[in-house]
């Protein structure tokens, strides 16, 4: 026995499709755009990320120490930091 649900997306486990995918993503650089950042910028620059479902937003934070803190706190989505040595 089959049961279609449309609320449901085509993932492997049932959830809503809110939780499978977003349509909107926030990325945090871990301080201003430099060359260790020059495979996002030329991914987003030449569309290689581009799907008209998706959006990706880049941000260059001002406190290299935030974007962690606020991936944490559900203010972005995924964030570049460094190691301190």
């Amino acid at each position: 026995m089959t049961h279609e649900n449309k609320n449901l997306c085509n993932c492997p486990i049932a959830f809503r499709c809110p939780l499978c995918a977003q349509d909107q993503v926030t990325l945090l650089l871990d301080w201003f755009v430099n060359p260790d950042h020059g495979p996002v910028i030329i991914a987003q620059e030449k569309e290689y990320v581009a799907d008209p479902n998706l959006a990706v937003e880049v941000i260059a934070p001002a406190d290299p120490s935030a974007p962690p803190k606020m991936v944490a706190a559900g203010q972005a989505d995924l964030a570049i930091t460094y190691q301190p040595q």
